[in-house]
């Protein structure tokens, strides 16, 4: 089973936040891209973003009637509460007589809205039910891969770790925000690993580089002489790539002469001399 980030209460104006920065970020990553893996035909697509092929949503009217229904209409609210956006964007590739979609990513922000509207704020985790859901509306378009980012504003429950988290035609990466700018991102097969990660982490490089950089500067095993740190171990543990750790492992030994990197029994190490 995957880490848990654990019960999370957000409040309205935090939740409304963290939705548009998840949603912004995906947007920003998709239009990044170059080249999107399309497993059905065991290939990669090279894509350039099309506003086009992009569909941006909200459960807006949705919310709103249920706040009438209950008799707690209130427009600041509203305006504060999440909205349950999703977006979904499709890869297309010309066939004979027109273009057919093969690959689609969307993205989804689940939550109890109805917390939200009533008190302002929620620490009710995502049910494993809605996450088959998209699942199950994946499986049934099966000539298309889907690649499907949760993203769960308060966690989720304790059976979604359980759920199938890739498919013959599908993969679905489970999102947490670990806190500052650090996301938790849970996907399947570790070969298709990469791809959800760069779909569906709302953190930019920049953000990475100065998280890594912080971790390092205050490791109290780089403080004493002999002391190293495995740089793929600080990676896993950040949910950050070797490349970019080692890049900024390569600027702080730059600046402190008794630090370099070195290969140990085929590990990449940072290591404080013993002089």
């Amino acid at each position: 089973m995957a880490e848990q980030t654990g019960k999370k209460e957000m409040t309205s104006e935090e939740a409304r936040h963290a939705e548009e920065l998840f949603i912004n970020g995906c947007r920003e990553k998709l239009r990044n891209a170059r080249g999107i893996a399309d497993p059905l035909q065991g290939r990669e697509i090279h894509v350039a973003f099309a506003d086009d092929y992009y569909e941006l949503h909200s459960n807006r009217k949705a919310i709103k009637k249920i706040m009438q229904e209950n008799e707690i209409y209130d427009k600041h609210l509203l305006e504060e509460a999440p909205l349950g956006r999703w977006f979904r964007y499709t890869v297309y590739e010309q066939g004979w007589f027109r273009k057919k979609p093969v690959i689609r990513v969307s993205g989804r922000v689940l939550c109890e809205f109805a917390d939200f509207l009533k008190s302002g704020k929620s620490t009710a985790p995502t049910p494993a039910s809605e996450v088959e859901m998209l699942r199950l509306e994946a499986q049934r378009k099966s000539r298309i891969f889907h690649y499907i980012g949760v993203y769960g504003l308060c966690g989720f429950d304790e059976d979604t770790y359980a759920l199938p988290l890739s498919g013959p035609n599908w993969e679905i990466a489970l999102v947490e925000h670990k806190g500052g700018t650090a996301y938790r991102i849970t996907g399947g097969e570790k070969t298709r690993r990469e791809s959800v990660l760069a779909f569906f982490d709302p953190e930019n490089e920049s953000e990475k580089l100065w998280r890594a950089k912080s971790v390092i500067s205050a490791s109290g095993d780089l403080s004493v002489a002999g002391g190293f740190l495995i740089l793929s171990d600080l990676a896993e543990e950040l949910g950050i790539s070797q490349d970019l750790v080692q890049k900024v492992a390569d600027e702080v030994c730059a600046s402190d002469n008794l630090l370099s990197l070195e290969r140990v029994e085929g590990k990449l190490i940072m290591k404080r001399s013993r002089l």
